[in-house]
């Protein structure tokens, strides 16, 4: 999946992907009335310039859940990193959180592009298809090892979802998205410039290359703000990247 760990920013990341604006599925007014269907569009900058945008659409009703989200580089930044992607996900609503049954991405750059899609069952990734396929590596790892893990797309909803101010932060979720495992743990919340904001750490276990195990963690901010409803969503994120400082914030609607 591109954008790594700018989803975790989201990521995707993400995807980076949070839901930041309550809205009626199809309308583009805010829906106050309408829980459980949200959407919203984040700008991307990079090094200070914009470079992009991420977008997000998601439905919860009657124990199920649906996730679409897709994200570009743009301008400048696409001269020198043209990327993109779109994912999918749906699952059902549990006491214990979203369970993911069906993850699909497909992802580019200029090099390169890539179709991923990983079934759950129980918690548990239980297949995982690509175009192309995936090349075998020594350091792969089995999905169906993969115990307690969420798609990116999931994990990002579970964590950045419109949220109550005591459940904001101090949790961590672990991801799989078909080839690698990671984790998003968020520390405790911290009272800034009108919002709370959460040191959180992208912190990459299994299934990546030595070379970026090398440097496995990395940190990022996010800032949470409350709506009109007292629900917190996200209202900006910024982290460091490869090619230098990266930014998310909620595009004004």
């Amino acid at each position: 999946m591109l954008f790594r760990p700018t989803i975790a920013i989201a990521a995707t990341l993400a995807a980076l992907f949070s839901p930041p604006v309550l809205r009626e599925a199809g309308d583009a007014a805010v829906a106050r009335g309408v829980p459980g269907s949200f959407a919203g569009i984040y700008d991307f900058h990079l090094g200070g310039v914009w470079g992009g945008e991420l977008m997000l659409e998601a439905r919860l009703s009657e124990g199920r859940y649906r996730a679409e989200a897709a994200g570009r580089t743009a301008g400048v930044v696409s001269l020198v990193w043209n990327a993109g992607f779109a994912a999918a996900t749906d699952g059902g609503l549990a006491e214990a959180g979203l369970m993911p049954e069906r993850y699909e991405a497909d992802a580019y750059t200029a090099r390169r592009s890539q179709k991923v899609a990983v079934r759950f069952a129980d918690g548990v990734p239980r297949e995982v298809s690509a175009e192309p396929p995936f090349e075998p590596r020594p350091w792969a790892i089995e999905p169906a090892e993969q115990v307690g893990t969420a798609d990116p797309l999931s994990a990002v909803l579970a964590v950045l979802a419109l949220q109550r101010a005591d459940a904001l932060c101090e949790r961590t979720v672990e991801v799989f998205d078909g080839r690698r495992r990671y984790s998003l743990t968020l520390g405790a919340p911290v009272a800034d410039q009108g919002m709370m904001r959460c040191t959180t750490i992208y912190r990459r276990i299994a299934g990546f290359k030595p070379r970026q195990m090398e440097r496995p963690e990395w940190p990022l901010e996010l800032w949470f703000a409350p709506d009109a409803g007292g629900l917190w969503h996200l209202r900006r994120a910024m982290g460091e990247m490869t090619f230098g400082m990266a930014a998310l914030n909620l595009r004004e609607q």
